[in-house]
């Protein structure tokens, strides 16, 4: 069945947001031969050769961290074609790629993966397929963890399909996320829900102005993707760096939650944001969500609004905090460059604030190279 994935920036400029994705799935080794092994609970080496690997700046090496505090361990990468992950996987210092479509999938049903310090892409062309990801999760997969890897010219780095919690993304380097519409995100969850502990999205980078085909929509986006609980199972999305640049993307913005129907249970914290399209960060529906401690500069042409709290899911929209966050916007897009730094709709019922500085001077560009110590 067809769904909607609604990216909030192209519902501020009156766009609709139409996604089909029948959620069939096709095996990953469609476009080539994956060359690891695939023990379960082994670790996926690969064949003859070393690969090469992509130069990450400020690292002085390959496919290592970026100054942005993520990524993958430097040294050589062997090759690999698409891999489809098998339960207690480990996919270990490969540089896959796919020319036809995605690079990784997580099948129905797989648990217990890691996918770490890989150079993971190019997935796919830049020829308008979708399905081109990097990482696919798939319906039931649960307890994956994706880190210390650098990703790249795919249609969206991560996205996870009816899988459940918990899903850890934690010091990846994204770059080159290409779209087309409705893909383009660092990290996208669709009707994620169940599972066993909470999902985090820590110390991850997505930076626009390096590579060249940078498209996205939002960055980070969860749709009808609640945490677990209200408690310590809920989904934490912290301590990420996210640099736009696009002068090509009109819909989608930095980090949206509450998108679609029955999410909520979030906790952003420590995120900084810096010329994004459109939006910083925006709850857009969902229960139980709280900002925190965020830091949002929004100068760029296509700058519009720093955070916002309106209901555009058309469900329950309640119980939401925005506490000590830092934010300065130019409104070019709206307002003629009169300051839009947050906006608050009515429409999600008591809101609670404190402590946010609105229009904060301070704050710059050079906020972005700031490395969260808990990232280090």
């Amino acid at each position: 069945m067809a769904k909607r994935l609604i990216a909030l920036g192209a519902l501020f400029l009156g766009v609709g947001c139409g996604s089909p994705d029948t959620g069939v799935e096709g095996r990953a080794g469609s476009g080539g031969e994956a060359r690891q092994s695939r023990n379960s609970g082994g670790s996926s080496t690969g064949g003859v050769g070393t690969g090469g690997s992509a130069a990450v700046p400020g690292t002085g090496g390959s496919a290592a961290a970026s100054s942005s505090g993520g990524s993958a361990s430097g040294g050589p990468k062997t090759p690999s074609g698409p891999i489809e992950a098998s339960s207690g996987q480990v996919i270990e210092n490969l540089h896959v790629e796919n020319p036809l479509g995605r690079c990784i999938t997580v099948p129905p049903g797989v648990t217990d993966v890691v996918i770490r310090d890989n150079e993971i892409g190019p997935c796919g062309a830049d020829d308008g397929n979708v399905d081109t990801d990097g990482v696919r999760i798939l319906e039931g997969a649960r307890n994956v963890r994706i880190e210390h890897n650098v990703i790249h010219d795919v249609s969206s780095a991560i996205t996870a399909y009816r899988s459940e919690h918990p899903i850890i993304v934690d010091h990846n380097f994204v770059y080159d996320i290409r779209g087309p519409f409705y893909r383009g995100q660092m990290i996208q969850m669709e009707e994620v829900s169940g599972g066993t502990s909470g999902s985090k999205i820590t110390c991850n980078v997505a930076d626009g102005t390096h590579g060249d085909l940078w498209r996205p929509e939002d960055v980070i986006n969860l749709y009808s993707s609640p945490g677990l609980d209200a408690g310590e199972n809920r989904t934490e999305i912290a301590f990420n760096r996210i640099r736009g640049a696009s002068t090509i993307s009109q819909n989608g913005s930095g980090i949206v939650l509450g998108d679609g129907s029955g999410g909520g249970n979030v906790w952003v914290h420590h995120n900084t944001i810096v010329d994004v399209v459109n939006l910083g960060i925006g709850i857009a529906g969902g229960v139980d969500i709280t900002l925190e401690k965020n830091r949002i500069y929004m100068t760029g042409p296509k700058s519009a609004l720093g955070m916002s709290v309106r209901n555009y899911s058309g469900h329950e929209c309640s119980g939401h905090a925005v506490l000590d966050n830092r934010v300065f916007t130019l409104d070019y897009m709206y307002q003629g460059g009169v300051p839009m730094h947050f906006e608050d709709s009515g429409a999600c019922g008591a809101l609670v604030q404190s402590g946010n500085v609105w229009g904060d001077t301070s704050l710059s560009t050079a906020i972005f190279d700031d490395v969260p110590v808990e990232c280090q």
